[in-house]
């Protein structure tokens, strides 16, 4: 019997530290035929060296870089819609910084068909690890109720993780030909939406996990980590430019709302009083989890305010 072809499409950013484990974990996959498709998103350390490696020594490894950082969500996007939907079995999803199991391919493949005009979604429970490898144990397995009853994905949060997907042909098509970058969600959820409410089949096998999910402290998204990514983003936004808005019309306004609020407080500068409280705001954003939202807010002194000129 013939084993699949599936591309396996990956993101990378800073990921220096574990990525060579997870393309071997990748390329050694029993029972189908990987193609692994990696875009590298600007990375400042030396991944994109690393992929470089990989690429020469395996031809199953092809990679590219960004020309200007798209962020995950459009990176990961980018990937599906210029995959071509013809040549391949099956599509999964691959993080920077797991660890897939060797039958991981091979036991989605069994459980949606490719040859078929119905979109297909297989998705998995993972098993979470620290930096060091140790086990903090299985994540979405409660959620096997959810996937029971699917308006569930409209009111919690997703359970349906990117890494462990698996896509067939007619499902990469339907998502090429609606193609969305701005989502209110994480780009997982889209897919899960997509295949859950747009005549498609979805395939729940939370009963079981076939890779370790490293938390490190800088995943994109994952419930153990929403607190620190919403910290860094409030320190990210206090050291942006006062002059620079955010470039969605959405989170510009919004901040311009908030700063005319601030102002209409009367607290004015050092709590004196006037019409200045605060000279701006600004705001960062990224996709979370529907069921945690968290929020920061750091508030800048006098450091941050500044100004040069050249004489």
């Amino acid at each position: 019997m013939k084993e699949p072809r599936i591309l396996v499409l990956m993101t990378t950013y800073n990921g220096r530290a574990y990525v060579a484990e997870q393309i071997d974990s990748i390329l050694d996959q029993r029972g189908v035929e990987v193609t692994l498709c990696i875009c590298d998103d600007c990375s400042s350390d030396d991944t994109y060296a690393v992929l470089e490696a990989a690429a020469e020594e395996s031809p199953n490894v092809h990679i590219r870089c960004n020309s200007a950082n798209k962020g995950v969500v459009a990176n990961f996007m980018d990937l599906i819609y210029g995959a071509d939907a013809q040549a391949f079995d099956y599509f999964a999803l691959s993080d920077q910084d797991d660890i897939w199991y060797p039958d991981k391919l091979r036991c989605a493949a069994a459980r949606i068909e490719s040859n078929t005009s119905r979109p297909e979604l297989y998705y998995a429970d993972v098993h979470n690890i620290d930096e060091r490898g140790r086990s903090l144990g299985k994540e979405y397995e409660p959620y096997q109720v959810c996937a029971r009853a699917p308006a569930s994905l409209l009111l919690v949060q997703n359970w349906c993780l990117g890494c462990t997907t698996l896509l067939n042909p007619a499902l990469v098509k339907l998502l090429q030909a609606h193609p969305v970058y701005d989502f209110g969600r994480m780009y997982d959820a889209w897919i899960h939406a997509v295949a859950l409410y747009c005549g498609g089949f979805v395939f729940s096998d939370l009963a079981h996990a076939y890779l370790d999910r490293r938390i490190t402290g800088h995943n994109t998204v994952g419930i153990m980590n929403e607190k620190r990514s919403a910290a860094y983003l409030a320190k990210k936004a206090l050291c942006r430019d006062a002059s620079v808005r955010n470039p969605k019309p959405l989170y510009a306004e919004l901040e311009q709302k908030m700063l005319e609020q601030a102002n209409k407080t009367g607290i004015g500068s050092q709590g004196f009083g006037g019409t200045v409280t605060a000279l701006y705001v600004n705001i960062e954003q990224a996709p979370t989890h529907i069921a945690g939202l968290p929020v920061a807010v750091n508030v800048g002194c006098h450091v941050t305010r500044h100004k040069e000129i050249i004489i």
